[in-house]
C-alpha cells in the first residue's frame, strides 16, 4: 500500500485528531483543517490531495461545497463524505458533488481506511457507497 496525500475537514476537533493519527498510523501523509474556511485554503492552495475527506455540516459552508471545490480543481482527488447529518435518501446529492462514498457517523476508522482504499485502487471514481452506521 502507497501513502495517500490525504485531505481531513472536520469541525468536530476530537474526531478529526483521531482519524488524523489514525491515518498517519498507516503511513498516509494527512493534512487538516477544522473548518470550511480552511478546508477551501488548503485546496485552493498548494495540497494536492489525492483523498479529501469532508464532513457535510460545517460553520461557513457545506462538505459537499468542498468536495465540487476539490474535484473542480484536482480531477483525481477521491472524495469521501463523513455525515451525521445528511439523510440516506440525498446520497445522490454526495454524489454529484463528486464523492465515491458516504459514511454515516459514528464508524469505525477501521471502516474508513477500508472505504478509502476500496476506492482508491484505481484513479477513476467508482461507484459511491452508503454505509449504516456501525458497518464493520
Amino acid at each position: 500500500m502507497s501513502a495517500l496525500k490525504i485531505l481531513l475537514v472536520d469541525d468536530e476537533v476530537e474526531l478529526l485528531s483521531e482519524i488524523a493519527r489514525h491515518l498517519r498510523r498507516r503511513g498516509h501523509n494527512v493534512e487538516t483543517a477544522d473548518s470550511f474556511a480552511g478546508g477551501q485554503d488548503l485546496i485552493d492552495g498548494a495540497v494536492d490531495p489525492d483523498v479529501l475527506i469532508t464532513d457535510v455540516r460545517m460553520p461557513g459552508g457545506n462538505g459537499l461545497d468542498l468536495a465540487r471545490r476539490a474535484r473542480a480543481r484536482h480531477e483525481r482527488c477521491r472524495i469521501v463524505v463523513i455525515t451525521g447529518h445528511l439523510d440516506r435518501t440525498q446520497v445522490g446529492s454526495a454524489k454529484a458533488a463528486g464523492a465515491c462514498a458516504v459514511l454515516f457517523k459514528p464508524f469505525s476508522c477501521a471502516k474508513l481506511v477500508e472505504t478509502i482504499m476500496a476506492n482508491g485502487a484505481a484513479p477513476e471514481l467508482r461507484a459511491p457507497v452508503a454505509l449504516a452506521a456501525g458497518d464493520d
